[in-house]
C-alpha cells in the first residue's frame, strides 16, 4: 500500500516536468522568430521616404530576425551593417555569414536577409545599418543611403 502511494506521488510530482508546466518567472522558453519590413523610397539618390518596422525590433536572447525589403521600394537590394554604440565593446549578436545579412527584392532571387544564430551572451541594445544604393536618375548611377534601428535583446 505504501509502495502505491509513494509511486502516485512520485508520478504526480513528475507531471510538471514532462508538461513543462514548471513555474519560470513569467519567461517563455518559446523561441520567437520576428520578421523586419524595410521601405526605402529614393529620389535623386537620396532617401525620400523609408520605414522599417518595427523599430526597434524587441527579441529575447535566441529568437531569430529576417528583415524583408517591401515590393514597393525603390532599391532591389540592401544589406545589415552592424554599428557600435559609443562606449559599447560587445560585438554584434548574431554569429551568421555576412551573405545572410544581404536582403534582394523580388521572387527571382530574392529573399531576405537572416539573422539565425544569436551569441549566447547577446543582451541589451545593438545598432545597425540598413545600407542600399538609391538610384539618382542618371544614367543608372546610384548613390549609397543607411538608415540606422535598433535591435533590443532581453535576457531569457
Amino acid at each position: 500500500m505504501r509502495r502505491t502511494i509513494a509511486l502516485a506521488a512520485l508520478a504526480l510530482a513528475a507531471v510538471p516536468l514532462l508538461t513543462g508546466a514548471l513555474p519560470h518567472a513569467g519567461r517563455s522558453t518559446r523561441l520567437t522568430h520576428h520578421a523586419v519590413t524595410v521601405q526605402i523610397r529614393c529620389a535623386d539618390g537620396r532617401i525620400a521616404s523609408s520605414q522599417v518596422s518595427p523599430d526597434p525590433v524587441e527579441m529575447v536572447q535566441g529568437d531569430s530576425l529576417d528583415w524583408t525589403l517591401t515590393d514597393d521600394s525603390d532599391v532591389e537590394e540592401f544589406s545589415i551593417e552592424p554599428q557600435t554604440i559609443r562606449g559599447q565593446t560587445k560585438p554584434w549578436p548574431f554569429t551568421d555569414e555576412l551573405a545572410a545579412r544581404r536582403g534582394r527584392k523580388g521572387a527571382r532571387g530574392g529573399g531576405p536577409a537572416r539573422a539565425r544564430r544569436m551569441r549566447a551572451d547577446a543582451e541589451g541594445r545593438y545598432r545597425y545599418a540598413i545600407v542600399a544604393q538609391c538610384p539618382t536618375g542618371q544614367g543608372g548611377e546610384t548613390r549609397e543611403v543607411e538608415i540606422d534601428p535598433d535591435i533590443i535583446i532581453r535576457a531569457r
